[in-house]
């Protein structure tokens, strides 16, 4: 009872701060974090099943509609892989040259895909022939209304998110930027990039990625604000503090920041919003969020018959009763309502660390004269890293634009598992330079899981399964 009249009054003050006071939203925000902080149980899911093996990093996955199929991008593979619910591959749809950072698909089976980079956004027939190709500038993220209208997420122009119709015309741009960085606009844009996605109601959700503070934003189909709320727990306050801190000492010209949101995605069965974060071995790295914004769960996921936790992600996609999470090198599945355990305690404590490993640059040459210029994600997430933490894990994504880099700590004294991720731009000027060939490399602590106990061969993955 009382949760939902503070969720009563927050509508009512959210509106009415809207549109008759100044500085209205910021104080709206503020409210909303007491409005929603109320407690949300912890539920530990266990699984030794994993599936796609051969998924390597991926960009990109959704489910469509009816839930029959996931499409997922993976880095370097030039093409959509779709996996038929129930099998473990099902077929490919090459990009056409393209070398997409985000999907998504419509009723019909058809295939958006947004190129950064590039500057444009693509669109497929479900067997991979290319309809119609438009340029729009810095497409981050996407996502199809029902009536096939496209929203961009693409924080360019004074606004999040930008509707363009089927045929590639822009009509309308809204969602105001957060001011973040008053002095470095670009920076300022890069903290406000974030993840659009839309319900079967058509509203309109964008998520933060990167912001010091990460919000959700509710908007109705034809751009109005509905609603924001706060994302919190103790895997985002982990991430927070870390981008306070990188915000805090960074150079003003450096144009980056810390992955405070992993992922995000809908559940077409229930319309709740799940959100990913990368957190550690004592924390859930998932969140369950009614339409409302009501927090009902955080979730942690287990490995059998190890009892290893995951610590990280790139993406997840949730389409009841199942929720796939996505690792760079794998990709596990875990039932919403089965397989639950009591809480960490069961999984042991003690010195449990994997052997430490080496942490090798890296650093991308963003092409200017000067090598000052150069982005170095490593040493980035290093000056933050405290020297007693021991490194199992890192990873490494560069191109001739940015860098990209993960690191997991753990901790001698307890055993506690941390990962955090970074990017830096090589967009300090607002220009773009040409695009190059992505380069990855990893390192980890090889740590036996449910599916390599009968080999020996170290597993790539930007993520660790932590043996506590």
């Amino acid at each position: 009872m009382l949760h939902r009249l503070r969720k009563e009054v927050a509508t009512i003050l959210f509106f009415a701060l809207k549109y008759f006071v100044p500085f209205g939203p910021f104080i709206v925000s503020l409210f909303m974090v007491s409005a929603h902080r109320a407690q949300s149980p912890l539920v530990l899911r266990q699984s030794s099943e994993r599936v796609f093996r051969e998924a390597g990093f991926v960009r990109s996955a959704v489910a469509s509609r009816d839930g029959h199929f996931l499409y997922v991008l993976i880095a370097g593979r030039g093409s959509v892989t779709v996996y038929e619910e129930g099998r473990d591959f099902s077929r490919d749809i090459p990009t056409l040259s393209l070398s997409p950072d985000a999907l998504a698909v419509d009723a019909r089976g058809r295939i958006y895909l947004a190129d950064t980079e590039a500057d444009q956004i693509a669109i497929l027939d479900p067997f991979g022939q290319r309809l119609r190709t438009f340029r729009v500038p810095r497409p981050l993220s996407l996502a199809v209304l029902s009536d096939g209208r496209i929203v961009v997420a693409s924080p360019t122009e004074g606004a999040l998110l930008h509707l363009y119709d089927p045929a590639g015309r822009r009509f309308r741009s809204f969602g105001a930027l957060k001011l973040f960085d008053e002095t470095n606009p670009v920076q300022n844009r890069f903290l406000d990039r974030g993840r659009v996605l839309v319900d079967a109601a058509d509203n309109i959700y964008y998520v933060f990625e990167f912001a010091p503070h990460p919000t959700v934003q509710k908007f109705s189909k034809e751009g109005e604000l509905l609603s924001e709320f706060v994302i919190e727990g103790q895997a985002v306050d982990l991430q927070v503090q870390m981008a306070r801190r990188f915000l805090a000492a960074k150079d003003p010209r450096q144009v980056g920041g810390v992955v405070t949101i992993a992922s995000a995605t809908l559940d077409p069965v229930t319309g709740h919003l799940w959100i990913g974060v990368n957190g550690s071995s004592r924390s859930g790295i998932v969140y369950e969020y009614s339409p409302e914004g009501e927090k009902l769960r955080e979730y942690a996921f287990v490995l059998r018959p190890t009892l290893a936790v995951l610590v990280g992600m790139e993406e997840i996609v949730v389409r009841s009763p199942w929720i796939y999470v996505f690792t760079p090198a794998k990709a596990y599945r875990f039932h919403v309502g089965r397989g639950s355990i009591g809480d960490f305690r069961v999984l042991g404590e003690g010195d449990r660390c994997p052997m430490a490993q080496e942490w090798p640059s890296c650093e991308t040459n963003c092409g200017t004269p000067t090598s000052e210029d150069d982005k170095d994600c490593k040493a980035a997430l290093q000056r933050h890293v405290a020297p007693t933490m021991r490194v199992i894990q890192n990873y490494c994504t560069i191109t001739t634009t940015s860098c990209y880099a993960s690191v997991t700590t753990c901790d001698p004294a307890d055993g506690n598992q941390v990962f955090h991720a970074i990017e830096l731009d090589c967009n300090s000027n607002g220009a773009i330079p040409a695009r190059g060939a992505e380069r990855t490399a990893f390192s980890e602590a090889l740590v036996e899981d449910a599916d390599s106990l009968d080999s020996k061969t170290p597993n790539a993955s930007s993520f660790t399964l932590s043996v506590l």
